[in-house]
């Protein structure tokens, strides 16, 4: 027998006129749509053609309908319609034409100020799915949709909910955004499987203000790995930007043990609300970084990976000793690293000339070079350097002094 094709635009499709694409997951895809009947745009869900005869999709994809119906609140995607059209099963929702937030990170990542908002209103839609007696399952920035406007915020897809206490640890989410036992394959007690949620909520917030994810791997077993064992980094060591007091209520949401994980999705955003104000209190400065060096590839090189690890930081780039000196003395960076040989002007020179504008508590200074010794880094020491690296040296562990120097 052959499957039905999915719809393309321009088709009809029982009462609705398909207009465009706008998602495509692991059990279906989501289309833009015109009621013709109601005369309105619908997002119009329908299982993709290879899933159309198996009875456990049908039945997943009814329970989905049937739990996002169940609730009405202004933070869940209201469902317009459950049907069937030519034995294919489609859901009719709200179309929210303001996108997803995984599309507005494409920009970047956000302020604490322009997160809170939508985290809480994230927070506020799992509350209302976990009092209805469900998890949601499958928290991440693509099930997070804005009006045109951008005022109402909603979740949407939970084709991997489950009603609490019928969880048995089976390995099931989005490999990214996974929590622990779900990735562990552990089953855990019903008063506990909602937090299943607030570490998928605290994912979502970590790379909404950083703009990355917590972790990262080539492939989909050694991430799963990562959250089962593997301990979070600091959101304000992965981007400079993030205070420091959003860091502790992060960890907690991410903890392995669900059992001392934040209790609630509300919880993880008011000690977030309780961070920003904090921070309010003692702003920060992204840092002013000097890179002297008259490889210009490795120059670049090194530029890239500190903008990279200090997101948002100022980098300044120098060829020579004398252009260095230029920068420093237009505006003092906070910390110099620089080439140990350069033409005119070494690093001890300049090392030297760097020292006399500013104290080390003030500069920090690191020396790097493809040729050198102990005879070098003991000149490098009395002329004011603070750490001295042979060429190619670890990023990560040239990154790790930068931030402690920086912080001291």
């Amino acid at each position: 027998m052959n499957e039905p094709a999915l719809p393309t635009a321009g088709d009809r499709f029982g009462p609705y006129r398909i207009e465009a694409t706008l998602a495509r997951g692991g059990m279906g895809t989501v289309f833009r749509a015109r009621d013709l009947n109601l005369d309105r745009a619908v997002a119009l869900k329908l299982i993709h053609p290879g899933l159309f005869h198996r009875q456990d999709i049908r039945q997943m994809f009814h329970d989905e309908a049937r739990s996002m119906a169940s609730l009405s609140h202004p933070h869940v995607v209201p469902i317009y319609a459950l049907g069937y059209h030519d034995e294919v099963p489609f859901i009719a929702m709200e179309y929210f034409a303001g996108g997803t937030l995984e599309e507005r990170l494409e920009d970047g990542p956000l302020s604490l100020d322009e997160a809170l908002p939508i985290l809480r209103a994230v927070a506020e839609g799992l509350g209302a799915i976990h009092a209805s007696g469900r998890v949601h399952g499958d928290v991440k920035p693509a099930n997070v949709l804005f009006s045109r406007d951008g005022e109402r915020i909603a979740l949407t897809d939970m084709g991997l909910s489950f009603e609490l206490g019928a969880d048995d640890g089976t390995l099931r989410g989005t490999p990214a955004y996974m929590a622990p036992e779900r990735a562990a394959e552990q089953p855990t007690p019903r008063r506990l499987q909602s937090r299943v949620d607030v570490y998928g909520l605290a994912v979502l917030a970590f790379e909404v203000l950083t703009g990355r994810l917590p972790f990262e791997a080539e492939t989909t077993d050694a991430l799963i790995a990562m959250h089962a064992h593997d301990a979070p980094p600091r959101a304000s060591e992965v981007c400079w930007d993030v205070e420091p007091a959003v860091d502790e209520p992060l960890l907690r949401a991410l903890g392995k043990d669900p059992r001392q994980r934040t209790a609630t999705c509300a919880e993880l955003v008011e000690q977030l609300e309780e961070a920003a104000v904090d921070a309010a209190v003692e702003p920060s400065t992204p840092p002013r970084l000097l890179v002297a060096d008259d490889d210009p590839d490795w120059r670049q090189l090194l530029v890239r990976v500190l903008e990279k690890r200090f997101v948002g930081a100022t980098v300044e780039e120098a060829s020579d000793g004398k252009s260095a000196i230029a920068v420093a003395l237009a505006e003092p960076p906070d910390l110099a690293l620089i080439d140990l040989n350069m033409p005119g002007f070494d690093g001890v020179e300049l090392t030297a000339a760097l020292r006399e504008l500013a104290p080390a508590e003030r500069l920090p200074i690191v020396v790097l070079s493809g040729e050198g010794g102990a005879r070098d880094w003991h000149a490098l020491r009395d002329a004011g350097a603070d750490r001295f690296f042979v060429k190619p040296c670890p990023f990560d562990e040239l990154c790790d002094v930068v931030e402690r120097l920086l912080d001291r």
